[in-house]
């Protein structure tokens, strides 16, 4: 099974990004903020942004993070009776659609985080 196939959640440091494609900041936020490596479920790590980034930039990088959260791409009727397995796949080509900025790792962090939300 590849990283990207991976069904036990997203890893703690982000696959090698190609040059200009991502913003690696942003995806080490998303990573970061939601507990990445660190936590067993999707949480809220302020302090542990400012802790990584400076307490300046996580203030701003946190209300991104927080905005990507609450974008949600599913209807409810599209998450309310399917597979969770199959909705966090549906959620990550959305979001990967919507957001190319993102990193691989930092979408499988945003499907993480909702779906754990839903469950």
């Amino acid at each position: 099974m590849t990283h990207s196939q991976s069904m036990d959640g997203p890893k703690a440091f982000p696959m090698q990004s190609a040059p200009g494609k991502w913003d690696s900041t942003l995806s080490m936020a998303v990573l970061v903020y939601l507990g990445v490596g660190i936590s067993a479920f999707p949480t809220r790590l302020p302090d542990t942004l400012a802790q990584y980034v400076g307490s300046v930039r996580a203030e701003a990088l946190q209300g991104r993070v927080e905005a990507l959260r609450k974008e949600t791409v599913l209807a409810p009727s599209e998450w309310m009776t399917g597979d969770l397995g199959e909705i966090g796949r549906v959620y990550e080509a959305r979001m990967r659609k919507a957001h190319p900025e993102l990193s691989e790792d930092a979408i499988k962090a945003l499907a993480w985080d909702f779906t754990y939300s839903i469950k």
